[in-house]
């Protein structure tokens, strides 16, 4: 559990011999009992971010979204006897989760970022063999020079204004080898724009500069089925 984002040894120890205390009910006595110990609520989505909190039978996203609820729920059944602070769960009943599906990719990404590795398999696995994609992973387009052409999951864009008032784009993809950054001069961001959206996999084809980047000359979708 130490190895989450900003989960500390001793916050990990914590968490840990509490549950060995009684077993955690649900993800409301689990963060009840968590802010105890002084867990903090970026802790806390970082856990369930990392799927320390799986257990509890909800999506991520349910239970992401559910932070402030189960917060306010803690705040509420907390009291002082004998000079501690304990809780008393008969005080207010549980607030009911709002039930959230989780997107894969979103998911893949902040698992990533709080573990600093994934769990799961990259779902750009699955898109690639139900299209019958054929273009090279990412990783072996490092180092690369010429034209080269590759497959990928949009992380981000970012758009950027030249000096002549054009816009152009940044835009950082990725598969399970391996980031790569697409350089969309304003000509084709024209005509891709569109097309270049979060969560969206493409298959693209461009000149590699000599920083490792590839200037794009086309950019076609690739549906996930």
């Amino acid at each position: 559990m130490s190895v989450v984002k900003g989960i500390g040894v001793h916050a990990a120890e914590e968490i840990i011999n509490e549950r060995g205390t009684e077993p955690f009910k649900d993800f409301f006595d689990f963060t009840a009992r968590a802010l105890l110990h002084r867990i903090t609520r970026a802790s806390l989505e970082n856990l369930i971010d990392a799927g320390a909190a799986d257990c509890f039978m909800e999506t991520r996203t349910t239970m992401r979204e559910g932070i402030d609820d189960a917060i306010a729920y803690s705040e509420l059944i907390r009291i002082e006897q004998n000079g501690q602070t304990v809780l008393a769960e008969g005080l207010v009943s549980r607030p009911q989760l709002t039930k959230r599906y989780d997107e894969k990719e979103e998911i893949r990404e902040r698992e990533m970022a709080a573990l600093g590795f994934t769990l799961g398999a990259h779902p750009i696995i699955d898109v690639r063999e139900q299209n019958g994609i054929t273009e090279p992973p990412l990783i072996s387009l490092k180092g690369a020079k010429g034209q080269v052409r590759g497959f990928a999951y949009v992380k981000s864009v970012r758009q950027h204004k030249t000096k002549n008032g054009q816009l152009m784009a940044f835009v950082s993809v990725n598969d399970e080898t391996s980031d790569f950054d697409l350089l969309v001069m304003p000509s084709q961001y024209q005509t891709y724009s569109p097309v270049l959206q979060k969560g969206v996999y493409i298959r693209f084809d461009g000149k590699m500069t000599e920083d490792g980047k590839c200037i794009v000359n086309t950019i076609h979708p690739v549906k996930n089925k």
